[in-house]
């Protein structure tokens, strides 16, 4: 295989070597880049620009001297044991830009770099052995698994594999909120309408899981709902709430041979918890067991599996713990009875670590969480991806636990994206009104067969896929800081910028291959042909696009930019399909031209698979 994957790297070390022998210089960034229309090149640099001051020549004389030595040396590579010019042209411009045209030979063997690649074309080792921790999704039991976190998820998701496509080694951790106030709120308002309804838990667990769901997810909404409508309500709610507390942590001592630091049965100060404390075990267990249950049903649909799991209850008492720790020496400071963290001294702002009740609030698990997953895991980096509207938060949080742990904090970075806003409006998961992940992507599968009722190889399976192709490339193909508006009819549609289009356009690649009776990448004869004729525009329009996919991936990485990747592949398939159009590939003038097409389609279906499972999304062979 030859060593194209890298073209753009391999130009730059070029250039230095170039410049290195013509003016005896050393510069420590030969940038390249590609020139907005294709009649100046596939690459140029402005290298000349930059060594003019020094070499004190102008920048076009500069540039002719280099170019001179590239068009006397051309760079060079092998592919296959086969030694190929690269360049076709090495032009200079005003006012010192150098200009560098593929060979169309060169370009014609990429080709076999991503038919040897396969599913590894593109990668690298740009991250190699970087161990690297990525939270995401982090949906909390007792609540939805609802469109927002299908939208963190597909982020998470496709940053995971990304990262592991140039070489990181990664782990995938979601951290879940299983105390709290919505807890409080669920079991309040189990209880209560488990009395209405005249049921048992034994009458719960009788229902299947997506049952128990919904009326665990009816529930909550009456204790929120109650909780925000009534005063006393929400004292018993409140007190509830410290009662959570001291159950999470007597299921940790039995469950998990957990050995307690926080004296939570001391907080609660001689209350009397509203309900009985084996019946809000029961439920505290039950509904939490539903909800994770549930949760791994979502992650397989999706395509994620998780390394670690961590939760609230545990990661509190730690936090706890070290905010304890760091009141004395000021880095947290105690007020009104509560410990915070002055953010102004730092141009934030402030924020409560540990509650008047004594209780660790988001903020001070978010330290102890830090200090879980380093004990689990000795990452490099940490990513945490959540929705934008905790950036604030983060900074502060983050602010702090370089106090505490300059290490974790200078290794963690915080990733806010935005909401996920629907035509209809926005969620409300305090009202009921919440918009389920599993409704939505029902919602679109109904979508989807409606299209495609005419074609004869759409079942549950394809349309699954296409449903979550829609909202995962919906959600990708816009930076990851941008407001997402789904339009449902617009983003199931087979044509536009749409994840349907691009698998209805891998799904063409296998049909062309397939009644070429081509199975397999490198069967019969694809590897085999000795293209003579010149190509056509459309050909080399399809190839000098196919070439790029390994830098923009790099690229990707680098900006945690998903949405590059879905740039790329969309224009791959708006050049391939325009191809497809116009030249004939089986009944094509000739063999060589014939086995070159289909070569030229089997690499564009590589790419446009490869491209779409970072996103995480499948791919289909028919549709």
């Amino acid at each position: 295989m030859g060593s194209s994957n890298q073209i753009n790297k391999v130009l730059e070390s070029y250039i230095k070597d170039v410049v290195q022998k013509v003016f005896n210089l050393e510069v420590g960034v030969a940038n390249v880049e590609h020139p907005e229309n294709l009649v100046h090149g596939d690459f140029a640099t402005n290298v000349s620009l930059v060594l003019a001051p020094e070499v004190k020549q102008l920048p076009l004389e500069v540039a002719k001297k280099l170019s001179y030595e590239m068009q006397e040396n051309p760079l060079e590579q092998d592919f296959n044991g086969k030694k190929l010019k690269v360049f076709e042209s090495v032009e200079i411009a005003p006012p010192g830009f150098i200009n560098f045209k593929f060979t169309n030979e060169w370009l014609s063997n990429v080709l076999f770099d991503v038919t040897l690649g396969e599913e590894n074309y593109g990668s690298s080792e740009m991250l190699k052995n970087l161990k690297t921790i990525i939270e995401y999704t982090d949906p909390n039991p007792f609540k939805v698994f609802h469109a927002g976190h299908l939208m963190t998820n597909t982020i998470g998701e496709s940053l995971a594999r990304i990262f592991a496509f140039c070489g990181a080694e990664v782990k995938r951790a979601n951290y879940q909120g299983d105390v709290g106030i919505h807890v409080a709120n669920s079991i309040w308002g189990l209880v209560k309408k488990m009395a209405k309804d005249n049921l048992t838990l034994v009458d719960l667990e009788k229902m299947d899981l997506q049952e128990r769901i919904e009326y665990l997810g009816q529930a909550y909404s009456l204790g929120a709902t109650s909780f925000e409508d009534d005063s006393e309500i929400q004292e018993e709610i409140r007190i509830l709430n410290n009662y959570i507390y001291v159950v999470a942590q007597k299921l940790l001592i039995e469950d998990e041979n957990w050995s307690a630091t926080v004296d939570y049965q001391g907080l609660v100060g001689g209350q009397e918890p509203p309900f009985n404390l084996d019946l809000i075990t029961s439920l505290y267990k039950a509904g939490k067991k539903w909800s994770l249950d549930y949760f791994e049903t979502m992650y397989e649909r999706l395509g994620t599996k998780f390394n670690y799991y961590y939760f609230e209850s545990r990661a509190g008492e730690i936090g706890l713990q070290t905010v304890l720790a760091h009141v004395d020496d000021g880095i947290f400071k105690k007020d009104q009875g509560a410990i915070i963290f002055e953010g102004e001294k730092y141009g934030l702002h402030t924020r409560v670590f540990v509650n008047s009740k004594g209780l660790p609030v988001y903020e001070a698990k978010d330290l102890g969480l830090a200090t879980i997953k380093d004990g689990d895991y000795k990452y490099d980096k940490s990513i945490i991806i959540t929705g934008n509207e905790v950036d604030e938060y983060f900074k502060v949080v983050l602010k702090a636990m370089e106090f505490v742990n300059e290490d974790l904090a200078n290794k963690t970075t915080h990733i806010g994206h935005g909401m996920l806003v629907f035509k209809h409006g926005s969620m409300s998961s305090r009202t009921g009104n919440v918009i389920t992940a599993d409704e939505l992507l029902s919602s679109i599968k109904d979508k989807v067969m409606t299209k495609m009722v005419n074609s004869d190889v759409i079942d549950e399976g394809v349309s699954e896929k296409v449903a979550i192709a829609s909202i995962k490339y919906s959600i990708l193909k816009s930076g990851i800081s941008n407001d997402i508006i789904y339009d449902e009819e617009e983003a199931t549609n087979l044509v536009g910028n749409t994840g349907p289009y691009l698998l209805y356009t891998y799904a063409r690649t296998c049909s062309v291959l397939e009644k070429a009776d081509i199975t397999k990448g490198k069967a019969n004869g694809l590897l085999d042909y000795n293209r003579e004729s010149e190509l056509s525009p459309l050909e080399l329009d399809v190839l000098r696009h196919v070439y790029k996919f390994p830098e923009v991936i790099s690229l990707a990485c680098e900006r945690l930019s998903p949405n590059l990747i879905a740039g790329f592949i969309f224009d791959l398939a708006q050049k391939y399909n325009s191809f497809y159009a116009k030249e004939p590939i089986i009944k094509a003038p000739s063999d060589a031209e014939k086995h070159f097409r289909l070569h030229l389609t089997q690499a564009v279906g590589q790419v446009i698979k490869n491209g779409l499972d970072l996103l995480g999304i499948q791919v289909v062979d028919k549709m």
